[in-house]
């Protein structure tokens, strides 16, 4: 048994033939026993491995019920979304999603329900932006509107006219980023100069999942004020993909008109021109 294993963690065999069908096997009158699945991944930290156990289509079959030399072939989901069947043995020494290397070319149905990828940045707010040669290039997707966190410090004026300034000096849109985390620490008038500025507005998912913080993102979904709800996903742990939980929010208090046409809105700016009826002050 190796350091760290449980029973719970290893195959027990008790007979006699080579090799037993467990995985365990007998070498030179020794019974040596294979790890769990489970046990391999923990001892060998490979935790994203084990994360990537379809759970639910493989019940009741869990990481501790094989070896991580089974030939069993067991339920995968990689990061990416994609689901797949393929052996534990080959998961284990390393080889990874067959979509995602081109190996398997997935169902048409199945692509349709993966999530769709482009590219994007998200700008912070410096006076001279309208300037940046760079910027068009930092647009989402084919679209030309960019991403834009406005300062935590207290705005100005100045701030807001320069704001007003971009578009027309750019022929660019700013899509307003986590417009929530400003409401508390910004005058209320430069609240109310970005809100009607006419380019869109973006609120953060996180907050609709805390009953105690979700009534001003709230509020500003059922106002029209914001147009648009993202995930704000930093990484798979401390800030995860929440997108869904949220808009199940959304449709469970706003109705599936609001969280439909959120969804929909999202897809639009990936791929429209810049907005045409922007304010100017």
């Amino acid at each position: 048994m190796t350091a760290g294993c449980t029973l719970t963690d290893v195959f027990v065999c008790h007979c006699s033939v080579r090799p037993c069908w467990n995985g365990a096997f007998f070498v030179r009158g020794w019974l040596t026993i294979r790890r769990t699945f489970r046990a391999f991944c923990a001892e060998e930290g490979k935790t994203a491995l084990l994360a990537q156990w379809d759970i639910e289509r493989n019940l009741p079959l869990t990481p501790k019920d094989v070896t991580y030399g089974s030939h069993q072939k067991v339920w995968w989901r990689c990061p990416q979304g994609h689901s797949y069947r393929s052996k534990v043995r080959i998961l284990a020494r390393g080889t990874g999603c067959p979509v995602c290397a081109g190996r398997v070319v997935l169902p048409e149905e199945e692509r349709k329900a993966l999530p769709r990828l482009a590219l994007g940045a998200e700008i912070v707010w410096v006076p001279n932006l309208a300037e940046w040669p760079e910027l068009p290039r930092l647009c989402l997707g084919t679209s030309r509107h960019f991403l834009l966190e406005l300062p935590f410090r207290p705005w100005t004026d100045q701030l807001i006219n320069r704001l007003y300034e971009l578009p027309g000096r750019t022929g660019l849109t700013p899509v307003i980023a986590h417009i929530e985390r400003y409401l508390k620490n910004q005058k209320s008038q430069h609240i109310e100069a970005v809100l009607s500025m006419g380019v869109p507005v973006q609120v953060s998912a996180e907050p609709l999942l805390h009953p105690l913080r979700r009534g001003a993102v709230l509020r500003l979904l059922r106002e029209r004020s914001a147009q648009l709800i993202a995930s704000d996903t930093h990484d798979p742990h401390s800030r995860p993909p929440n997108l869904g939980d949220a808009l199940a929010v959304v449709r469970r208090r706003l109705g599936d008109g609001k969280a439909d046409s959120l969804a929909a809105r999202s897809g639009e700016i990936l791929t429209h021109p810049p907005e045409t009826n922007i304010r100017s002050i």
